[in-house]
């Protein structure tokens, strides 16, 4: 079989949300990347037709009705003993700076008055954003472009290199010809998928 070989500071396997959002912020901080897909990252991962809502912790409309505190005490106990603290927690941290990246790249999150159409779901206050996410995955595909990430389509990743107990790298396999691909990088992300029918870890945590 034929091998292509290329190098990167940041290799990503899997373009779903999380792997566009990492392949993107890479490059944002100066990084050269790479993203496999085994698909086509313009539509692919769990989002592949869209997502209609997330929640997020908003200060300047939650911080007079309840404390970060208080949500991660709502959530976990809405989790049912799936949900792990720390993570929560930076979710709640960070939530809304990446529903200020998604409206950055694009995404509209807001309704046509400007304001978040915000939901009551599991929290004591409303937290869950419905938005029009039908093109979510197209709108990150195109912005890993404007950033200038190589995007390997249809690559699915195999195994991971390691040299002397340090992970330097990962062999791929394309999935459409008789293709390997090996790529050499200072670090490698694995966004490769998601809990989906683990359904309680997948909708709270």
């Amino acid at each position: 079989m034929k091998t292509t070989y290329s190098k990167a500071d940041l290799l990503v396997i899997g373009g779903g949300i999380a792997g566009c959002m990492a392949a993107i912020r890479g490059r944002e901080l100066g990084l050269q990347v790479v993203l496999w897909d085994k698909v086509n990252p313009r539509r692919s991962g769990g989002a592949t037709t869209g997502i209609d809502h997330c929640w997020a912790y908003i200060p300047e409309i939650h911080a007079s009705l309840m404390t970060p505190d208080q949500m991660l005490s709502d959530h976990l106990e809405a989790a049912g003993g799936f949900g792990k603290p720390e993570l929560v927690k930076t979710i709640i941290d960070e939530s809304f700076a990446r529903v200020r990246d998604l409206e950055r790249f694009g995404v509209p999150m807001r309704d046509e008055r400007g304001e978040f159409r915000l939901i009551k779901k599991i929290h004591r206050v409303p937290s869950f954003i419905h938005f029009a996410g039908r093109d979510l995955k197209v709108r990150l595909s195109t912005q890993t472009h404007r950033q200038h990430v190589h995007v390997e389509k249809r690559v699915m990743g195999l195994e991971l290199l390691t040299e002397q107990g340090r992970v330097v790298g990962a062999v791929g396999v394309s999935t459409r010809e008789p293709v390997v691909h090996v790529c050499s990088a200072r670090a490698v992300l694995l966004s490769t998928g998601m809990s989906l029918w683990l359904w309680r870890l997948f909708w709270w945590v």
